[in-house]
């Protein structure tokens, strides 16, 4: 075996195992939640057929359980009789807790996406990753992305997801069918948002689902940025101003650490 061979045999088993692995933890995951709430899942799985459980837990408050179903948190009873949406507010120090939990959800959604099915335009070395729901004909979403190469030049990765914010029947849901089903999508988006025509196409396309993620999020306008830790930015930022946010939650990121860290 040449060392090239062997080089990609030890890579490819690599990967293999840490797939595998992934999966056996899912699968541990998702037993454990069973075992622990039986009542919750068989109830949620009822009302619920299509939708995905990522975690249950115990809230703050007694007797309330916390379900996480990306991107949304739900609260429940022991029995799952009684479920609501809202927000929990610890009252001593004013803090949303619900908040946290919601913006989780939403990175476990955005986790959950196949990358394959975003449009990407990586920086060269790549310190942040931002994903950022579009419309190929949104005046804003056309500056960001006439910006593109100075986000890259700032270590910061974008990928593209499809929000045409006039819903399934409007043009720009049709170009962006026909960007996202074009052999080159990176050039075809940047043709469609500098308003040169693309060819007309069709295919298994993710912009339904992308679409459908947005709704889930809220997402009204577009550019719709969200971060790694699932934080939503609404609206348009100059890139100087997103690196300078991105640096500044990172200090703040390190500095909490520190400090748990000498509690502990």
């Amino acid at each position: 075996m040449t060392l090239i061979k062997s080089i990609l045999y030890v890579f490819f088993a690599l990967f293999l195992n840490s797939a595998l692995a992934a999966k056996v933890a899912d699968n541990i995951s998702a037993n454990s939640i069973a075992k622990r709430y039986p009542k919750i899942i068989s109830v949620f799985h009822k009302k619920f057929p299509t939708e995905k459980i990522s975690t249950i837990e115990k809230s703050p408050i007694n007797g309330i359980f916390e379900v996480i179903i990306p991107p949304h948190v739900y609260y429940t009873n022991k029995d799952a009789a009684y479920v609501f949406n809202g927000d929990i507010f610890n009252l001593s120090d004013e803090k949303n807790i619900t908040q946290g939990r919601r913006k989780l959800a939403r990175k476990i959604s955005i986790d959950m996406l196949d990358p394959e099915n975003m449009i990407i335009f990586p920086a060269k070395k790549s310190k942040y990753t931002i994903s950022v729901f579009t419309d190929v004909d949104c005046v804003f979403c056309r500056k960001l992305h006439s910006k593109i190469s100075e986000y890259n030049k700032f270590g910061i990765t974008v990928r593209y997801l499809s929000f045409p914010r006039g819903g399934v029947k409007a043009d720009s849901f049709s170009k962006a069918v026909s960007v996202w089903c074009s052999k080159d999508k990176r050039k075809a988006l940047t043709d469609a948002k500098n308003d040169i025509e693309i060819d007309t196409l069709t295919c298994d396309s993710p912009v339904l689902k992308h679409y459908n993620l947005g709704k889930k999020f809220g997402i009204q306008g577009t550019p719709a940025i969200v971060l790694a830790d699932g934080d939503v930015i609404s609206g348009y930022v100059e890139p100087n101003k997103l690196i300078s946010e991105l640096k500044a939650r990172e200090r703040v990121k390190v500095e909490k650490h520190t400090k748990e860290k000498k509690h502990i």
